[in-house]
């Protein structure tokens, strides 16, 4: 494991708990389909209108958080990720991403 890996590991990351009822329309298409589910990584909307939220299910995961990093740069945005569980994943792929 490498520094950066450590240092991701040992910070407190919030779990977000997800309401398909609830989930934010507005950033429904901010992540593409192929990469919510390579990644397991839902947006969950956005914080002051400067940061992308994105839940995922393995928040440790340096490919995913690179690569969703990148991603909403190009949209002029910052990212915090939130831990999310694989079944709230699950339930927001099938009801709102019909998946």
């Amino acid at each position: 494991m490498n520094l950066r890996q450590w240092i991701i590991r040992f910070r407190k990351l919030d779990h977000f708990h997800i309401n398909p009822d609830l989930f934010p329309q507005e950033t429904k298409t901010v992540i593409p389909i192929a990469d919510i589910k390579r990644f397991q990584a839902l947006p969950l909307g956005t914080k002051a209108g400067a940061y992308l939220n994105i839940g995922l299910v393995d928040p440790y995961r340096l490919d995913a958080r690179d690569a969703l990093t990148l991603l909403a740069r190009q949209t002029g945005k910052r990212v915090h990720f939130y831990e999310i569980s694989e079944a709230d994943y699950s339930t927001i792929l099938k009801s709102i991403y019909q998946s």
